[in-house]
C-alpha cells in the first residue's frame, strides 16, 4: 500500500495505490456476524484478490472515493433458501412426504438439490467506483448438475455492505437429475452443449440484500411450473396446505367410524 502527497493535484493532493489478497477467506462466517441465527447462502473458503486506487485532499477521502477491481475464487456450497421454508406445507413437500402429484414429488427434490448446492468452482469479478456503488461483472457457480453465470450490481449506500440491496441476473444450466426434473417442467431449451447441460428458458433475478439474498423469483417459476397457473409460490403451497389439512381431516373421521 501507497500513498503519495502530490500538492496541487488535479484530483487531490493525495494519491493511493495498493493491492490486498486473502487466502481461504471463510464466507459464511462473515454473514453469520451479521446474521447470526441464519447459515450464510454461501458457505465457501475462497481466495480474494484486488487492486484500489484513489485521489483526494484528505486522508479519509483516499478510502471513500476508493476505486477497487477485485476477484473471488473458490469452492463450497451455495444455498437458495426457499420462502416461506419453515411452513409445514413447504417442509412437507421438502421432505418428500406430500404425495398429491408426480410434480410435486418433483419438486420436493429440486428444493433438495438448491437448499446445499455443492459448488466445484465459484468466480466473482467486479469492480467499486469512486461513489461505492459495486458491479459485479461475473458471477460464475460450477456444481455437478446445475452452473450459474451472471452479472449484478449493488449501489451506493450510507448502509454497511451485508445490507446493501442486490441486484443478479443468473442464466441456469442443469444435467443429469436436475436437467431431468426441469426438463419435464419445459423449463430448459432444446440444446445441449459439450458437458450434457441444457439452458433454462428464461433469466433468474435475485434480489434482497448483499448478507440474505432473495431467490423467490425462481421459487414462484418452479410453482408456476409445477401448478401450470399463473400463481406465486405462497398460493401453491396454501393450496399444499389446505389438501393436506382436508385429507387429515378425511383421515381421523374415517378413523372414527372404525368399530
Amino acid at each position: 500500500l501507497a500513498i503519495d502527497y502530490v500538492p496541487g493535484g488535479e484530483e487531490g493532493d493525495h494519491r493511493l495505490k495498493g493491492a490486498l489478497q486473502l487466502h481461504q477467506f471463510e464466507t459464511a462466517r462473515v454473514a453469520q456476524t451479521v446474521f447470526p441465527k441464519e447459515l450464510g447462502s454461501l458457505d465457501a473458503r475462497v481466495d480474494l484478490r484486488s487492486e484500489v486506487k484513489g485521489r483526494g485532499n484528505r486522508l479519509w477521502e483516499l478510502l471513500e472515493r476508493a476505486e477497487v477491481d477485485f476477484g473471488v475464487e473458490g469452492k463450497g456450497t451455495v444455498r437458495l433458501t426457499s420462502p416461506d421454508a419453515r411452513t409445514a406445507s413447504t417442509l412437507l413437500v421438502m421432505g418428500g412426504l406430500v404425495t398429491l402429484s408426480p410434480e410435486l414429488r418433483a419438486l420436493g427434490r429440486l428444493l433438495r438439490k438448491f437448499a446445499e448446492m455443492p459448488v466445484d468452482r465459484l468466480l466473482i469479478e467486479g469492480g467499486r467506483d469512486a461513489t461505492g456503488a459495486i458491479r459485479l461483472s461475473k458471477v460464475w457457480f460450477d456444481s455437478p448438475q446445475a452452473r450459474l453465470l451472471g452479472t449484478g450490481d449493488v449501489p451506493a449506500t450510507s448502509s454497511p455492505l451485508a445490507a446493501r440491496p442486490l441486484d443478479l441476473r443468473f442464466d441456469l444450466s442443469a444435467r443429469d437429475e436436475v436437467g431431468l426434473i426441469l426438463g419435464r417442467m419445459r423449463l430448459l431449451e432444446s440444446p445441449v452443449d459439450a458437458q450434457g447441460f441444457r439452458r433454462l428458458n428464461r433469466s433468474i433475478v435475485v434480489g434482497g440484500n448483499v448478507g440474505r439474498p432473495d431467490s423467490s423469483a425462481l421459487y414462484d417459476l418452479l410453482a408456476r411450473a409445477v401448478d401450470g397457473s399463473r400463481g406465486t409460490w405462497g398460493f401453491i403451497m396454501r393450496k399444499v396446505q389446505r389438501e393436506v389439512e382436508r385429507q387429515q381431516a378425511q383421515a381421523a373421521k374415517a378413523k372414527g367410524k372404525t368399530p
